[in-house]
């Protein structure tokens, strides 16, 4: 369906035009968003200069996919509750010739009022009044949290999941071992059939799940999974991975796995594919013994984690950037910290996981890559920014 451009419009309740230039400091798009979304929605076109508030000329945006996954991205992880793409979609919109503009579409959500924006562990909460943005008082932000428990936004069921998760990273983050964890759990609990042959071929055989026989994954066709009480198990000799009868998905790799060289260096290729083999596993999973009934936007909390990894290297780009002398030379930085993981699990939509589990996962490991003190540019482009897809050289 053709969009119409907003030229010659002016900026309202629920109109505002960025230029170009505002796709360098996102944090400035997603306040008004988060504006928008404790008001009562609206547009916000990224490419239109305006003057006296009327949009006046089109200032086409270079890479408007890659801007549109990155701004995407951006608002689910700066944006507290997390929207989903049903409150806050990014669409990259042609105009004439090889042009492309970007305009959000917000539509928030009354039960997870209030929106906030979240810099540096501080909490921005605004209003959109008129063509601009206003702080909310306490007493409005008060009454917007007390409304969302009135709605009832989080079962006790749900709630129980949350925190059974959260319990089990804290666990994990304090077990001392070294390797990789990954942990993925839709909130609302699925019903996977463990006993069923095919469910146990996902786990033996890597093409079922979409990832490569010879990769750096969890696959064994060796070794035949086993039944637990309410899991199953399986695995090689580097990654042994959990699937719950609930749809839950553990996995975790020994650190020998991840190294490279002496031993020193994190291999990049290792980073990217063991969480993205694990997300395709989910990612037929849930879209096969997904429940008749449960939202695209129903939430899967999921998280990655390195430990034992001090004085160990990552170096920018991959064997691709060294190949192509992107970046000569190599880049090399070492962990901070003995154990790398994010402050909190990342939230995303069951549409997400199902559909796009590549992305996913880069989202997790691009926690890790800016632990080590490294820009996003700087991640290997075997994950591909346009198909956001992670693949290999043949």
């Amino acid at each position: 369906m053709e969009i119409d451009i907003p030229l010659q419009h002016r900026e309202s309740q629920s109109l505002e035009f960025k230029s170009r230039s505002a796709v360098d400091d996102l944090d400035k798009i997603v306040r008004e968003v988060v504006g928008m979304l404790n008001a009562e929605g609206g547009e916000v076109w990224i490419g239109l200069c305006d003057v006296n508030d009327i949009a006046v000329a089109v200032e086409a945006i270079p890479d408007a996919h890659v801007e549109q996954r990155r701004l995407q991205d951006k608002l689910v992880d700066s944006v507290e509750p997390s929207p989903t793409h049903e409150e806050a979609s990014v669409e990259v919109v042609p105009v004439g010739s090889a042009q492309d503009v970007l305009r959000i579409l917000v539509q928030p959500n009354s039960k997870r009022k209030p929106y906030a924006l979240v810099r540096r562990q501080t909490r921005y909460y605004a209003i959109r009044v008129g063509a601009r943005n206003r702080v909310m008082s306490h007493q409005e932000i008060e009454r917007a949290f007390l409304d969302r428990v009135q709605d009832g936004v989080e079962e006790d069921q749900a709630r129980v999941r949350k925190e059974g998760f959260n319990e089990l990273r804290e666990e994990r983050l304090k077990c001392g071992d070294s390797g990789m964890w990954i942990g993925i759990h839709p909130i609302t609990a699925l019903t996977i059939p463990i006993e069923d042959d095919g469910v146990r071929d996902l786990l033996k055989y890597a093409e079922k799940t979409r990832n490569r026989a010879a990769g750096w994954t969890f696959a064994n066709p060796y070794k035949e999974p086993q039944a637990r009480i309410e899991r199953l198990t399986g695995g090689n000799r580097y990654a042994n991975i959990e699937v719950g009868d609930d749809g839950a998905l553990r996995c975790e790799v020994d650190l020998d796995a991840l190294r490279m060289g002496d031993g020193a260096v994190i291999n990049p290729f290792a980073l990217m594919e063991y969480p993205t083999s694990v997300f395709r596993l989910a990612s037929v999973l849930y879209g096969q013994h997904r429940a008749d009934g449960v939202p695209d936007s129903e939430l899967v909390l999921a998280d990655l984690a390195l430990f034992g990894v001090a004085e160990t290297k990552l170096f920018s780009g991959s064997l691709l950037h060294w190949e192509r002398k992107m970046y000569p030379p190599w880049q090399l930085k070492k962990s901070r910290d003995g154990d790398v993981f994010g402050r909190e699990p990342m939230k995303f939509a069951l549409s997400e996981v199902i559909g796009r589990p590549d992305n996913c996962a880069y989202r997790l490991y691009r926690r890790i890559y800016q632990a080590f003190g490294f820009r996003e540019r700087e991640i290997s482009e075997a994950f591909d920014r346009k198909s956001t897809r992670l693949v290999f050289p043949d």
